[in-house]
């Protein structure tokens, strides 16, 4: 493990943030410095860095303005180097600890709520594996900030460039993805929108870790009392058509149990490069293939060892917490017998 303390840590932020706030003050008109973090990197990573900055979610249209410009000063402390596909990403250098970071930027007075409940759901899960650091938040010029240490690219983007993954690397993020789900399960949330697209690769040096991402459609299921909430007769949509559970399509309240569909539907499509609901386009449709399709039909590549998964998912109602454990072994099992964890993804290949 290599302790990236000394890029940031609480003592080093102090130091050179002594004028913003400390760590228990949720002000948002000032920098907010949070903490440490280990990373764990790869021996011989051999993808490049990125040159836009991953591990956060795109949130709108590539015509909608910049609202931050290359070499602007961002409370004076995080210079602007250039800005992801749809202008709300930004990467950008920390001018006092001289390294990267990615800016997420909206608005102050546009869904202001979605942002808060993001900095929180980041805030309740610092330093757990498989969720990103981050480094800072609070507002500027009418605008909201959260800054995060850059992450490589997502799955979704690395499966388009493969096509498919083979079932060692599928079955081996499934198993960090399950470490990250119990880790937005044990602080009280769900997280709703679990997708290819919502996990990414650590940065250069940490290519095997497989982070969580984007916590703007989170729901609290649980108070810090460890108080369930009670279900509701109805709940809105929530999700992304194409990976959400048949809880969801039928306006049912999700519980933890759901946001592992959602992962299972992910697992089989970065195998198989597509569901098979693929081409349809409604909701009704969709739903409909979804509540046919057998676990045979889904799964031609993934070996029938990975079958009690699908099992133990289907059986599960709110607010019910999977086992963790028995999901994880599912995934362990199922690997070839010359595939450890310590093998190559491969995107390192």
């Amino acid at each position: 493990m290599v302790d990236i303390a000394h890029i940031y840590n609480i003592q080093a932020l102090k130091e050179v943030c002594k004028e913003y706030l400390t760590k228990n003050e949720l002000a948002h008109d000032n920098i907010y410095p949070v903490g440490a973090a280990q990373v764990s990197p790869k021996k011989n990573p051999t993808l490049q860095p990125q040159q836009i900055p991953h591990g956060l979610p795109k949130m709108c249209s590539d015509t909608a303005p910049l609202y931050l410009s290359p070499g602007q000063m961002l409370n004076g402390k995080f210079r602007m180097i250039g800005s992801g596909g749809f202008g709300q990403i930004y990467k950008a250098t920390d001018e006092f600890l001289r390294v990267p970071v990615a800016i997420k930027v909206i608005p102050a007075d546009h869904e202001p709520e979605q942002m808060v409940l993001e900095k929180e759901v980041l805030l309740s899960l610092q330093f757990k594996d498989h969720i990103p650091l981050m480094v800072a938040c609070g507002t500027f010029n009418g605008l909201m900030y959260i800054v995060m240490v850059i992450l490589g690219p997502n799955l979704d983007e690395l499966r388009r460039e493969f096509g498919s993954f083979t079932v060692s690397t599928v079955l081996r993020i499934g198993q960090q993805a399950i470490a990250g789900l119990k880790a937005v399960h044990d602080v009280g949330y769900l997280h709703r929108d679990v997708k290819p697209s919502n996990m990414c690769i650590g940065n250069e040096g940490d290519y095997g870790t497989i982070f969580i991402i984007d916590f703007g459609m989170t729901r609290q299921y649980r108070d810090q009392s460890g108080e369930i909430r009670k279900e509701r007769a109805y709940a809105g949509f929530r999700g992304t058509m194409k990976y959400v559970s048949l809880t969801v399509h039928d306006r049912k309240e999700q519980g933890p149990g759901d946001d592992f569909i959602s992962l299972l539907y992910t697992l089989i499509e970065l195998c198989e490069g597509s569901l098979p609901w693929k081409y349809l386009t409604t909701e009704d449709k969709i739903a409909q293939k979804k509540r046919i399709t057998t676990f045979e039909d889904m799964c031609k590549l993934f070996p029938l060892s990975f079958k009690p998964f699908y099992q133990h998912l289907e059986q599960l109602k709110y607010p019910q917490l999977p086992d963790y454990n028995l999901l994880t072994q599912c995934l362990q099992k199922a690997l070839p017998s010359n595939i450890s964890n310590e093998s190559p993804f491969d995107w390192e290949i």
